[in-house]
């Protein structure tokens, strides 16, 4: 029983949100050493191969099947009897992005830990490919000034094709540094453009190119990027809107 690591790795990240816990809590509740779990999500990790599956599926409460991709529901117990895990009822905020902001990758996966949302989930899209992510720099200007938040929906259950001004959310790693940022995606005939400052247009917007996708496929983990050519660039959500929370005056 050996684990695929993108699907594991994406497993372990949806139930890392839904039992709002970080990397070495879940390797703490597993059994396992301490930065386990860690490695995984940092890209350290090539394979998991058997007690250590067990062990990770018993501390991330689903079975070991659900992180090997062979069943859709974290427990097959609970989808038999047609039962939800009602932790799974409110949208999670992940982090923030911030368009040319670097940080350490050690950093960036032990901050990890998800917070409930103030907005209900959007009713067009299952709970568990929804999450919310702070605008934490003024990339995106009007639309979502500094501190709004973006409701987004994981690239694999995203049902429309994307179409120019498409807000994404892109994750790319330069050497031991990791950026998460919102961009504008701009379609050309021999790629795709992934701009950072959409709205200003200028010499000084940060791009990444990346390969083109073909029309109707499904949107990918990870891009052949052009240029950067050293970084490795991936898409982790499709942005549907920004809010604001709302703050409350005193008298």
């Amino acid at each position: 029983m050996v684990a695929d690591i993108y699907t594991l790795k994406s497993r372990v990240e949806e139930r890392l949100r839904v039992l709002v816990i970080n990397a070495f809590e879940a390797a703490r509740r597993s059994g396992l050493s301490r930065d386990f779990v860690h490695d995984i999500l940092a890209d350290r990790k090539k394979s998991v191969r058997g007690d250590n599956l067990i062990k990770l599926a018993r501390g991330l409460d689903c079975d070991p099947a659900y992180l090997l991709g062979e069943q859709d529901h974290p427990s097959s117990v609970l989808a038999k009897k047609g039962q939800k895990d009602t932790r799974e009822s409110r949208v999670r905020i992940l982090g923030a992005v911030a368009t040319g902001i670097f940080r350490d990758v050690n950093a960036v996966v032990e901050d990890r830990i998800f917070y409930p949302s103030h907005l209900p989930p959007d009713p067009r899209f299952p709970t568990s490919v929804q999450f919310d992510t702070i605008v934490a720099d003024d990339s995106l200007d009007a639309f979502a000034p500094k501190g709004f938040i973006l409701r987004c929906i994981r690239p694999e259950a995203w049902p429309y094709a994307i179409v120019d001004d498409d807000l994404v959310i892109v994750e790319r790693t330069r050497g031991g540094l990791h950026e998460s940022s919102a961009r504008r995606i701009m379609k050309g005939e021999d790629g795709w453009e992934l701009i950072g400052h959409p709205r200003r247009r200028t010499a000084y917007a940060d791009t990444i190119r990346v390969a083109a996708i073909a029309e109707g496929s499904t949107l990918p983990t990870w891009f052949d990027v052009i240029e950067p050519s050293a970084d490795r660039v991936g898409l982790s959500g499709v942005v549907l809107f920004a809010y604001r929370v709302p703050i409350e005056r005193g008298e």
